[in-house]
């Protein structure tokens, strides 16, 4: 797993707080971690069966929270995409430049792709396609921030997972 923060001694461990089944058919497991109240880290994982599921893990509970995350995930794997607006994600840790690409990759739509060098002409810096890609590698809230929908001009390019997973994320939304 990708941890950007570190956590004191002090703090109480990670607990789980909830995990769902969202759909049937989509071997996916989707982790979030949260942290005062933000989505801190999502990471993904081939589930050991045919479903596609969501588990929540964080040290405090924040109002609403889980009821909005679930709500967005569900809202994925129905294929009924809603904004991200609701979701308060942890950008304080990343760099500049990658919290700017990420941010233009959130708006490539459910269903579409744009190429690695249409976000760097996106943001204002053309020649930075190979740090697109750097930054779509460290993009700490996958599915959210839909880096598996950046893809080079020759074919689908590279994922921080698996291109087999990047590839069933691709099937999923077409």
């Amino acid at each position: 797993m990708r941890t950007r923060t570190s956590h004191s001694q002090t703090e109480p461990p990670l607990f789980k707080r909830l995990r769902v089944k969202l759909r049937a058919g989509v071997p996916l497991s989707i982790k979030v971690i949260t942290c005062q109240g933000a989505i801190d880290d999502v990471t993904l994982a081939f589930s050991h069966d045919e479903n596609m599921w969501c588990e929540i893990y964080g040290r405090e509970i924040y109002p609403n929270q889980e009821d909005t995350i679930l709500t967005w995930f569900q809202s994925f794997a129905d294929k009924k995409p809603i904004s991200t607006q609701n979701l308060r994600l942890n950008f304080e840790p990343l760099p500049p430049f990658t919290a700017s690409a990420l941010k233009a990759i959130s708006a490539v739509p459910f269903g579409g792709t744009e190429t690695y060098s249409g976000i760097a002409a996106a943001i204002n810096n053309p020649k930075a396609v190979r740090a697109i890609g750097g930054a779509c590698h460290h993009n700490p809230f996958p599915l959210i921030i839909p880096c598996h929908r950046i893809v080079s001009k020759q074919d689908i390019g590279g994922f921080a997972y698996s291109l087999k997973m990047k590839q069933l994320l691709l099937d999923f939304e077409n």
